[in-house]
């Protein structure tokens, strides 16, 4: 019937993400110049920088090298490298910038990614209708209710944009690669981008619908809106059902 779920196929639905997500990309970094000078992270870095400059200089060892490298350093480079990294944790001022820096960097992609998302997977959704975003507008793709071919709510849209997406989807593994690239991060970071990955596939590829983490925690799917008939609320729906029903009746 025209009313059951006509699920959008996989490249279109590839094709749309991929296009979101560099839009959600070039939003995120215009708002990060900005909070970047709103919150002075420049200054506070260079700041940052002058400080491992003097270090490096004063034990005459670089900071920033890998642990193969330190591996290769002959017995006195390398107490020269512990005894300036020695030095540098005992140093408040260092500390206090090093916090500050990451402190900010981590509001910084947050704010920014936040801002992104809201304006690309709610309010345009809402201004295109059919939960469409530019990819999905552009690739013919909408979302409904996962039962029935119904308009989602804005708590659904909400829920899918800011939960799943912005929380989940986006921020637990940008925030693991952050702390991997501070150094923080170790193998529990690298395991939770990867089962969180695994995690995503295996919902796309196993569930009913296809769907992903958003779409599951927002009882969404993925439709392909050329074939699928989207109504505004159940009693439309149920409306058009009983019409059809008569029309086929009458044809027995």
């Amino acid at each position: 019937m025209i009313y059951d779920i006509q699920t959008a196929s996989v490249w279109k639905r590839m094709s749309a993400w991929l296009l979101d997500f560099i839009v959600i990309l070039i939003l995120a970094t215009g708002f990060a110049v900005v909070t970047s000078l709103i919150t002075n992270y420049g200054k506070y870095n260079n700041q940052l920088k002058d400080y491992y400059a003097q270090y490096e200089e004063e034990y005459d060892a670089k900071i920033n090298i890998t642990k193969d490298e330190y591996d290769k350093l002959d017995e006195t480079e390398k107490k020269k490298y512990d005894d300036m990294f020695e030095a540098l944790n005992n140093d408040k001022d260092v500390l206090y910038v090093y916090n500050l820096t990451i402190n900010l960097m981590i509001v910084i992609v947050s704010v920014s990614l936040l801002l992104s998302v809201i304006i690309s997977e709610f309010v345009v959704p809402l201004l295109f209708k059919n939960g469409q975003t530019i990819g999905k507008k552009i690739f013919g793709i909408g979302i409904v209710k996962n039962n029935d071919p119904i308009k989602v709510s804005k708590i659904q849209l909400f829920t899918r944009a800011i939960v799943g997406k912005y929380a989940i989807e986006l921020m637990i593994p940008v925030l693991a690669l952050i702390f991997i690239l501070v150094g923080n991060g170790g193998l529990f970071s690298t395991l939770l981008i990867i089962g969180l990955a695994l995690f995503q596939i295996g919902l796309c590829l196993f569930t009913r619908n296809h769907q992903a983490i958003h779409d599951v925690l927002a009882y969404t799917v993925v439709v392909d809106i050329q074939t699928q008939m989207i109504f505004n609320n159940a009693d439309e729906l149920l409306e058009y059902k009983k019409k059809n029903h008569s029309i086929e009746a009458n044809k027995i």
